[in-house]
């Protein structure tokens, strides 16, 4: 157990330095190199979470003060925090070098969150940090990349909507419901806009969507509404 431990230790350290390396060059990096270190920063995160490092229990995480559970928190909060690090090279605009070549690094999110997901415990986002970081991520994946949704594994997009949803119904901490009401927003504009245009408009994930975007958004309002 004790060499368990430390292994897992170990393991956040390096994603932690992984996501140092990443926050500091990845938007500074031409696009070649910086899809090598895309790569890169997804194998890693792939590896973690092949280990189901995330994997506590209900009872353990509810006590906050278990060591286990705490440390496999930090390890899948540390995934997280790699995985909003590369989803930041989107946002500072260097998509595309100077010849136009494209880097993927919407494609490269959704990847990471398709391993980080699985590990997304009802133990594990009881622990405040984690939840809060995991639901930024969500919320900016979903302003940042809405059109990559419909092609995500349908799994993954199941999961992250249901996430969304939960997290615009949560009261009491505005951390999770901005980013969740933010998150389905921005993928109903998008379907809004798409459909408009004569495409699918998200139908590929289900002839109801945009009902199943209102649902969520009108019930947020109808609590913060009532007060409770």
């Amino acid at each position: 157990a004790a060499l368990a431990a430390g292994a897992r230790r170990q393991a956040t350290l390096l994603l932690k330095l992984a996501t140092a390396l990443v926050d500091g060059l990845v938007c500074h990096l031409p696009s070649p190199e910086a899809g090598r270190l895309v790569a890169w920063s997804l194998v890693t995160a792939r590896a973690h979470a092949a280990s189901r490092v995330g994997e506590v229990s209900a009872a353990a995480a509810a006590a906050l003060r278990d060591a286990d559970a705490a440390d496999a928190e930090r390890e899948v909060r540390a995934l997280v925090n790699l995985t909003a690090a590369l989803a930041s090279r989107d946002v500072t605009d260097f998509s595309c070098d100077a010849a136009g070549a494209s880097l993927d690094v919407g494609s490269a999110v959704y990847a990471a969150l398709d391993t980080i997901a699985p590990l997304m415990t009802g133990g594990l986002l009881a622990f405040p940090k984690l939840g809060r970081a995991y639901f930024a991520l969500l919320g900016h994946t979903l302003e940042t990349y809405p059109h990559l949704l419909p092609s995500a594994p349908p799994a993954l997009a199941t999961a992250l909507l249901a996430a969304l949803e939960h997290g615009c119904t949560v009261t009491g901490d505005e951390d999770l419901a901005k980013p969740s009401l933010e998150g389905l927003a921005a993928l109903a504009r998008w379907a809004a806009r798409d459909a408009a245009g004569g495409g699918a408009g998200g139908a590929t994930m289900g002839p109801h969507l945009g009902a199943r975007l209102v649902r969520p958004l009108l019930a947020s309002l109808l609590v913060g509404g009532d007060g409770s």
